[in-house]
Parts: C-alpha cells; sequence; structure tokens
C-alpha cells in the first residue's frame, strides 16, 4: 500500500485551524488563573530551565556509568539530553488539571543533541498551541489551553501573533474563528516525531523522507478546497483500515496515542497519532515520498 497513491494537492494553501468553541480570548483575556506563576520552570518545550539541566546531568552520570556514548535520534551528534515524544509541554500538570490523575508518568523519551530538542522549544510550543485548541479535543485540552498555554500567551506574546490575524468560519454550523497555519513548520515537528517514534521501536534512525497528512487542518477560500479537505479524509480512513490490527501505543490516551505499521511491499512506514483524542496527524514515510514531491 502506497499513500502516495492518493492525489493530494501539493502543499495546498492557505490551510488553517479552527478554533471552533472559543475557550479564552487572546492575548491575556482574563484567562491566566490567579497565583499564576511566570517562572513556572519555563517552557516545557525543550527550555533548557533548571528541571531540563538537572535532567541533562541524570541522563549524562547514566552514560558514564554505562560506558555508552550514544547518539542523537535525529542525527550522529552526541546525546545531551532526552527528548520527550510527543513534547513534555504537552502533558498538563496536576495542578492545572486539579484531577488525582498524573499525566506525566512513562512518558516516552529518545536519546537527543541540543539541536533537536532544547533548541527547537518554540516550534514545540507552536506546535502544542496548533493542536491543543482543535475544536474536536476533549476537556483535557481545553483546560491545557485555558492554562498552561495561556501562561505561555503571557510571557511570550509576540510568539502568538499569527492568532491575531484570525476570520470567521462556521465549523458544523456553529460560528468559529480559524487563522493560516505556517505548514512547513507544523510538519517539521510532525516529522520529529514519527522519527522519534520509529527510533524507540526499531532503536535504528529513519532515513527515509516522511510526508505528512492533516486531516483536523481545512483548506478554506479556495476553488479546490472542498476536494482536497475531502481527499484528507479518505487518507485517514485508509489509515485507519490498515491499521486496524496494530495494537494502540500511549501510556497517557488521553493526551497521545499512536498506532504505526512498517509496510512490506516497499520500505516504508506510516504513523497514526491522535492527540487530546481528537487531533488526528497521520506521517508516511517512503523513498517514493520524493517522486509525489516533483
Amino acid at each position: 500500500m502506497d499513500f502516495n497513491h492518493i492525489p493530494v494537492a501539493k502543499r495546498a494553501n492557505p490551510q488553517v485551524r479552527a478554533i471552533g468553541r472559543v475557550y479564552c480570548s487572546l492575548p491575556g483575556g482574563g484567562c491566566v488563573p490567579a497565583g499564576d506563576d511566570p517562572l513556572d520552570g519555563g517552557s516545557e518545550c525543550g527550555d533548557r530551565g533548571p528541571r531540563r539541566v538537572a535532567d541533562e546531568v541524570d541522563s549524562m552520570r547514566k552514560r558514564s556509568r554505562n560506558n555508552v556514548q550514544e547518539t542523537c535520534y535525529m542525527c550522529d551528534m552526541p546525546e545531551t539530553s532526552n527528548e520527550h515524544v510527543p513534547p513534555k509541554c504537552f502533558f498538563p500538570e496536576q495542578k492545572d488539571i486539579g484531577e488525582g490523575r498524573d499525566y506525566r508518568q512513562n512518558l516516552l523519551t529518545v536519546p537527543s543533541c541540543d539541536l533537536h530538542n532544547s533548541k527547537k522549544s518554540e516550534d514545540d510550543e507552536y506546535l502544542q498551541f496548533v493542536i491543543t485548541i482543535h475544536f474536536e479535543n476533549n476537556p483535557i485540552a481545553q483546560k491545557q489551553f485555558s492554562t498552561k498555554i495561556m501562561r505561555a500567551v503571557r510571557r511570550k506574546p509576540s510568539m502568538y501573533n499569527f492568532i491575531k490575524e484570525n476570520f470567521p468560519v462556521a465549523i458544523n454550523g456553529l460560528p468559529s474563528l480559524a487563522f493560516t497555519i505556517d505548514q512547513d513548520r507544523f510538519d517539521k515537528e510532525i516529522d520529529h516525531i514519527t522519527r522519534a517514534l520509529y527510533y524507540l521501536h526499531h532503536k535504528s534512525k529513519l532515513s527515509l523522507p516522511i510526508i505528512v497528512h492533516t486531516p483536523d487542518l481545512f483548506m478554506v477560500n479556495q476553488p479546490t478546497a472542498k476536494d482536497v479537505n475531502q481527499r484528507m479524509q479518505q487518507i485517514d480512513k485508509m489509515t485507519i483500515d490498515a491499521l486496524t490490527s496494530q495494537p494502540i501505543h500511549g501510556e497517557n490516551p488521553e493526551i497521545f496515542s499512536y498506532q504505526f505499521l512498517d509496510l512490506e511491499e516497499i520500505p516504508s512506514f506510516v504513523v497514526r497519532m491522535v492527540f487530546y483524542s481528537g487531533f488526528v496527524v497521520i506521517a508516511y514515510a517512503s523513498q517514493t515520498v520524493n517522486d509525489s514531491k516533483k
């Protein structure tokens, strides 16, 4: 099965993310809880705050004891830290959700260098923002948006200027808002997560090129919008059918779960990721990806 045989428009733009039922006004519309600490450990999407440095020191001690020099999941640079898959900031802190459940246990990690961990922290936050506000997500995502993300907006409002250029849309007949997505930036982040998941299961690095399909990012205001959106849904259905017999992975499925498959007919790898029980991303790795982009 070759997922490139479905003719999807090449990087059709503009793609947008519907906010749906607006959870909070932006920026800083009174949604930050009282007692918010602007120095709350810094961003956990790769930020080298005190906790991140402590994690790196612990990682180096373990490597020293084992006398093993691992390299980054993305490149051949020496490991300097552990990258969470997906980034740790996706997983709510207990103080924000007000529940007994700890969503930060048994998180997936891979060895990483600084370039592919802490130095991409702003891109991690961008990905988290785009995914978390999806209108079909579960209440945990809504809570994460109104707490953790709003604190980030208050700390660095300039990072979220793109949300100001929103426009009205209708979702299932209900009024909503949407904004244009930086598709290349989004896809690059998903590329990292896909390669990290491959590394976790194969203990080797994925060298194949990757194409990202996002059925929950919609094209609007374009002549081909309806056709492109329908084809994205077809890809999702085809992927669900292909992965029916594959186990669902993820210790915290309310936050992140995934299924994957190594396709035998050609060297390729497909993974279907679900964030907050609502936002779906499909990544397909194959040598034929290069041909489809020509």
